[in-house]
């Protein structure tokens, strides 16, 4: 090739250059923003360098593996781009136009949509031409007309190594789950994503996929339903213009629809086996104990598990109770990939399924090894993605938790970690075994509901012989109560049931007058602390008649919420504080 004359519209200027203390050869002077110097008053120097123009990209490769399989793709692909490379280190920059749709940051080693691993540098970047009067990075190829970058350069966020992937290794599922996230995420079209994975197989791919794998993984039908990820963007938004909506349900009021609930427990308290009688009841569009299924049909069931086997122990049991194996899915993870920081694995697999209901058994394996379960701050950043996947797929989330130590904890502090575990619940059940009962019967306290009145406490019995799970009725106990049974601290428990069959008997139309059950408390021996607990247990709330008039306590009644209802009394309320303003300024003319 002949000698490089410098006229390259890829660099705005050039620069001089100089030895630092050290021999080492460092920019003279800094030119963003100024005019620097034409190739002819540079191009003699021992140093010099250029600064790359606007509407530029400059991805480089820092090893002769990498520059060597960009080499064979470029030529494959007929790409047109200014190539400069360090004929000691294999060390090679090359240069495009930067395209419309090119909106990504620069940085170190990043990932490039085809495989190869590049920084990547675009604005007033410095590039050293000549150092100690070596030609540092001569140009290799320098063509007529320079091409924007193509879309197998474009850097993407991912987990997925393609120079890694081995025949044998999860190879195909891996891919698959490259092409949603090209198609998801980055929101190149099908036909371009066919494009980069047939480069990959060629070139960076250590075992080639023959004709017919690649058809599959690159099937339409697995991507050109996909839709991508639109744009986020951050918008103020009035209130008034917000539509009002209530919560769905799976099973009302224990199983919101679209939201994370926890099932926590002590081991041998059945906690595998209720997760598996719901996915048998989601699958079969069936009632959940007695509390019927609210959808109009059947749903789909993802069961993910690190702690039993699937076909030794899930099926068998999904299997007792009755569950429709056809609409429940698993996912194999040899290699453990499925943790909350790898988010994008769940989101492909609940788009394809689109299930009701993806039970997680045991929570704390979802976590990672790295993650401090005890930091708010690390378990809120992992946790609030699975909230909104929940909502973005109408999905229930349940989180299988195992309990701590400390026995003498409440409900909501037994679970282990961070307390914003429990905070990213909408719904919290708790599992045990009723203390002193001879028949195995187990107990399910519904302890925290942030959007209906807490359900009653389930009683059942573990039976493989008659469907798995088998309901026993309801108990006003919760898992407090059992708690202080289980510890001897009967008279307590007694106590505050006790209370709150006073209570109960002396409601009238839903209430009663708390001076009155005071009294009625007192004379039967029971203290204001044991009443005052079995009147949080009932949820009962305070309400006064009139201003100055009698307190009352009365039945919360949790009702679904009606949008044109809730309008209407906004109105009427906006209205009456319109009505105050025009007669306060009335007054205020009139006293003038």
């Amino acid at each position: 090739m002949a000698q490089w004359d410098g006229n390259s519209e890829v660099f705005r200027t050039y620069f001089h250059g100089k030895f630092d203390q050290n021999g080492n050869s460092i920019p003279a002077e800094k030119v963003k923003g100024v005019p620097g110097h034409p190739w002819e008053e540079v191009c003699s120097d021992q140093d010099f360098g250029a600064v790359l123009n606007d509407g530029f990209i400059d991805i480089s490769f820092d090893s002769p593996e990498l520059s060597s399989a960009f080499w064979d793709m470029a030529a494959e692909n007929g790409w047109d781009c200014l190539i400069l490379e360090n004929p000691k280190s294999g060390h090679m920059h090359t240069f495009w136009r930067k395209p419309a749709n090119w909106k990504f940051k620069d940085g170190k080693d990043r990932k490039l949509a085809c495989g190869l691993v590049a920084d990547v540098h675009s604005g007033s970047t410095y590039i050293r031409l000549r150092v100690d009067g070596v030609d540092r990075f001569p140009p290799s190829f320098e063509p007529e007309h320079i091409q924007e970058a193509p879309e197998e350069l474009f850097p993407v966020n991912t987990t997925i190594d393609l120079w890694q992937l081995t025949d044998g290794d999860g190879r195909n599922d891996s891919l698959f789950r490259y092409a949603y996230m090209l198609r998801k995420s980055v929101g190149f079209s099908a036909d371009v994503i066919r494009r980069i994975l047939d480069n990959a197989n060629e070139f960076i791919l250590a075992d080639k996929l023959d004709k017919q794998e690649m058809n599959t993984i690159t099937r339409p039908e697995a991507l050109d339903y996909v839709e991508p990820d639109a744009e986020s963007k951050l918008q103020l938004v009035c209130l008034d213009k917000v539509t009002v909506k209530g919560v769905d349900f799976l099973y009302k009021p224990q199983i919101p629809k679209g939201k994370v609930v926890i099932i926590g427990a002590h081991p041998g308290t059945g906690k595998t086996f209720i997760a598996c009688y719901l996915a048998a009841c989601v699958s079969r569009g069936i009632r959940f104990f007695d509390i019927p299924y609210m959808p109009s049909e059947p749903g789909k069931v993802i069961y993910i598990t690190t702690e039993d086997g699937i076909a030794d122990t899930i099926v068998p049991r999904l299997l007792w109770c009755g569950a429709d194996l056809s609409k429940i899915y698993t996912i194999e993870d040899p290699k453990g990939e499925l943790k909350f920081s790898n988010i994008d694995k769940f989101d492909i697999y609940l788009d394809q399924v689109r299930p009701a209901l993806m039970i997680l058994d045991p929570f704390q394996s979802f976590l990672g090894g790295k993650v401090d379960g005890n930091s708010a701050n690390e378990i809120r950043a992992l946790l609030n993605p699975v909230i909104a996947l929940a909502e973005k797929y109408e999905t229930t989330i349940v989180f299988i938790c195992h309990y701590n130590k400390n026995n003498r904890g409440d409900a909501i502090t037994r679970i282990l970690g961070s307390m914003d575990t429990m905070a990213t619940a909408r719904s919290y059940l708790a599992l045990g075994n009723v203390p002193g009962d001879q028949n195995g019967t187990k107990y399910m306290s519904h302890e925290k509901s942030s959007t209906q009145a807490a359900g009653q406490t389930i009683l059942f019995r573990i039976d493989p012989e008659n469907g798995g799970v088998v309901y026993s009725g309801t108990s006003n106990l919760k898992q407090s109560d059992y708690a202080a049974l289980n510890a001897g601290r009967k008279d307590d428990t007694a106590s505050i049931f006790e209370a709150k069959v006073l209570i109960s008997e002396n409601l009238v139309d839903g209430r009663c007058e708390v001076k009155e059950i005071k009294e009625l408390a007192k004379a039967n021996g029971i203290s204001e602390r044991t009443l005052q607990r079995a009147r949080a247990d009932l949820q009962l709330k305070v309400v006064r008649e009139k201003f100055g008039g009698r307190y009352y306590w009365e039945k919360v009644e949790f009702e679904d919420i009606d949008p044109d209802q809730i309008k209407k009394d906004a109105k009427e309320y906006l209205d009456s504080l319109q009505g105050h303003v025009e007669s306060a300024e009335h007054d205020k003319k009139v006293s003038k």
